[in-house]
């Protein structure tokens, strides 16, 4: 195995591979892109002052979607490189995203503290899943998984479980 401290002094929260082999890293210092072949780290974005707990490739796109301390980020490593916040604070509530994971349709899951979003990459579209619905438990991590060939949409909490048919 190769050792590497090339990622801060932090926890690493995420990974996810690139198409060409490389892998991206997340940590609650900053966004690291690894190329195991070469073993060079390039860190992005050098000035992030939230810590970051999860991202999501969206090599459509080429993007990164990060949830982070302070809210939903997106890193467009195809252009500038620099973290930016891509929806306005009214559409948005405050809080931290823990967890974020793109479904096989190329929409973006995240929820904050007991609110379940979802972005449509598409038709650029935000929606609340589960608004009006009344939910007292915390949601903490995302996943997506195949059942009977059907494609779903995991949010784990502090009570239960939510299970959504991302369609």
């Amino acid at each position: 195995y190769i050792h590497y401290d090339s990622f801060g002094m932090d926890e690493i929260t995420g990974f996810s591979e690139t198409v060409d082999g490389q892998i991206w890293v997340s940590s609650h210092s900053g966004i690291y892109l690894l190329d195991p072949m070469t073993n060079k780290v390039q860190q992005y974005d050098e000035n992030v002052s939230e810590m970051i707990y999860s991202l999501a490739d969206d090599q459509k796109d080429k993007c990164l979607w990060l949830g982070t301390s302070g809210g939903l980020r997106r890193l467009n490593y195809a252009g500038n490189g620099k973290i930016e916040n891509p929806f306005s604070s009214e559409m948005l509530p405050d809080g931290a995203i823990r967890d974020v994971i793109l479904d096989t349709y190329n929409n973006l899951w995240f929820s904050v503290s007991n609110r379940i979003f979802c972005y449509t990459n598409s038709a650029h579209e935000l929606k609340e899943i589960n608004s009006g619905i009344p939910n007292k438990q915390l949601l903490f991590s995302t996943t997506r998984c195949k059942t009977n060939g059907k494609q779903y949409v995991i949010f784990g909490g502090t009570n239960s479980l939510l299970l959504i048919d991302p369609q």
